[in-house]
């Protein structure tokens, strides 16, 4: 197995918790359906997931496994520089020309009007 797919599956499984989609993270990984459920058996026998009230959850290994690889600040960094969420309901219309800041002082200023 691609040490680099059991990592992304792992930080998938860290990052949706109880909220992931076996079919989304088929398309993340790129494999289909029984290389998917071949990957999932993979990290059930090593402990790195684990079934939680029939869903499945990453387990305490699986969380250290990610620690030793270096990759829990990767997932962590967006966190970390303080990335705001987008919030669609505070976006601006579709119907709404967006105009950049001073666009009209460009405009003027390459056609010579003031």
């Amino acid at each position: 197995m691609d040490k680099y797919v059991l990592l992304l599956a792992l930080t998938y499984f860290k990052e949706k918790g109880e909220n992931y989609q076996i079919n989304e993270l088929m398309q993340i990984i790129g494999f289909n359906r029984n290389q998917t459920d071949d990957l999932i058996s993979t990290m059930i026998d090593k402990g790195y997931i684990e079934y939680q009230l029939d869903l499945l959850s990453i387990s305490g290994k699986g969380l250290a496994k990610l620690i030793a690889e270096n990759q829990d600040e990767m997932v962590l960094c967006a966190d970390n520089i303080g990335l705001k969420h987008i919030q669609p309901e505070k976006g601006v219309s579709y119907e709404v020309p967006y105009v950049p800041v001073n666009f009209q002082a460009k405009i003027d200023e390459r056609y010579g009007q003031q």
